[in-house]
């Protein structure tokens, strides 16, 4: 299940923003939203969770009263806060999925799936179908039968900004394995199952066959791969004080850690990437365990959590060779992540004139650009310091050297280098001796 299409209105901050997820009529597999905080980058996240869920299970997860505007709509020369709002998602599926209501043999189709709330309701209402050539075809609502049967290949995942490895009878009991998944988006407080599958999950209690499944795949994506660097080994025991991590901790020398233990560095990518192999391995069954073949839509919101900058550089590199046909949405608030990206997988959310939100199409590769010219580029710092006592001293050092400089940049000068010396940031540079605005050449 991929998304193509997403089209919000009337939520929060989103007055009305449509977004396409497609390169050459295909599905995009990598789109990364940027924007300042207060931007719904995670709303957009949430609104796509609920959308592709469908209607029952949205309202399982989805905080309703939260999702009223948060700004007032110019209606007679006066502001009113409209009640209404809706999420339309469309989406390509696997040719190999169930489609049910829909006659055999219907060739390529795509699913639409609404979301609204109205007025005075409570609760979310919502409407799925097929579409074949444009026109709607079969049954009404198969996303209701889709999630109540958990058919595969409709395989959506949803990590929030809580990401760790639970300690033993930490983790949230699973409620609704649908649902679940995307549930850490809209509850900060969920603790996703992470590397507790075995043991957590009734559907593999005692399955010896999908533990090694699951301790071999996660070898593959997490060590293997170079995702995490000093990481050698992963070994997934029964107690989950036993689920171990070989990690480098000198030349030569390795270390057993237990893997709630790891650094919140390590686990804010094991978990979620754990959590991700678990799933898919379940939504699969039986079917293929090679992560080069898992298919579907996963959304992670701050997508560089906890990660050094020497880390974020290789991230989404990675996860593109170890999942080759995951479609991924994120945010970051990361420069550096942006490296592994094409410029068309890059969204930039701004704030519109009218206080809502609207998207600009990215046309600049990051590829080619260096962590400074990044960080100018995609956050807005252009040429000034980040802090205040910086600025300060490049202001001082321009003047300094400045033979020319006139009474009243002398006057700032000496300024500038009383409110250096406050700040214990004492010049070490001299000013230039004063030349005669008539000696210059």
């Amino acid at each position: 299940m991929y998304l193509t299409e997403l089209h919000i209105s009337g939520i929060k901050l989103i007055r009305d923003l449509k977004l396409t997820f497609t390169r050459e009529s295909k599905p995009r597999m990598w789109t990364v939203l940027l924007g300042e905080n207060g931007l719904s980058k995670t709303t957009i996240l949430q609104c796509i969770a609920m959308v592709a869920m469908g209607t029952n299970k949205a309202n399982q997860i989805a905080n309703v009263p939260s999702l009223v505007p948060l700004r007032r709509e110019l209606q007679g020369g006066r502001g009113v806060l409209s009640l209404a709002g809706a999420v339309r998602g469309e989406f390509e599926v696997s040719s190999r999925a169930e489609r049910p209501g829909l006659p055999s043999g219907v060739g390529p189709t795509r699913l639409y799936s609404e979301i609204t709330r109205a007025a005075g309701w409570s609760d979310l209402k919502g409407s799925s179908n097929w579409h074949v050539d444009g026109q709607a075809l079969g049954e009404p609502s198969p996303l209701t039968e889709i999630r109540a049967r958990e058919i595969a290949h409709y395989f959506v995942a949803g990590y929030g900004v809580t990401r760790s490895i639970p300690f033993p009878n930490a983790a949230a009991q699973p409620r609704d394995r649908a649902s679940d998944r995307v549930r850490s988006l809209f509850e900060p407080h969920w603790q996703i199952a992470a590397t507790d599958f075995a043991r957590r999950f009734p559907s593999v209690l005692g399955d010896a066959d999908f533990v090694r499944q699951f301790e071999r795949v996660l070898n593959i994506v997490l060590v293997e791969s170079g995702l995490l660097p000093n990481i050698r080994g992963f070994r997934l025991s029964g107690e989950a004080h036993e689920d171990v991590f070989s990690q480098d901790l000198a030349p030569n020398e390795q270390m057993a850690v237990p893997a709630p233990w790891l650094s919140h560095g390590y686990q804010s990518t094991v978990a979620w990437v754990a959590d991700l192999v678990g799933q898919a391995l379940l939504d699969r069954r039986p079917g293929s365990a090679e992560p080069a073949d898992f298919e579907g839509l996963v959304l992670v919101d701050e997508l560089d959590l906890h990660l050094h900058p020497s880390w974020q550089r290789r991230l989404v590199s990675t996860l593109k060779k170890v999942f080759p046909k995951l479609q991924f949405i994120a945010t970051t608030h990361s420069p550096i992540v942006l490296a592994g990206l094409e410029a068309d997988e890059i969204i930039r959310l701004k704030r519109a004139p009218d206080g809502g939100v609207l998207a600009e199409t990215n046309t600049t590769n990051p590829a080619f650009l260096t962590p400074t010219e990044l960080l100018n580029e995609f956050f807005g710092f252009g040429d000034e310091f980040p802090s205040e006592v910086g600025q300060q001293m490049h202001e001082y050092m321009v003047l300094a050297t400045n033979p020319f400089r006139d009474d009243q940049e002398e006057r700032q000068l000496d300024a500038l280098r009383a409110e250096l010396t406050a700040k214990k940031a004492t010049p070490s540079i001299q000013p230039t001796p004063r030349k005669a605005a008539t000696e210059q050449s």
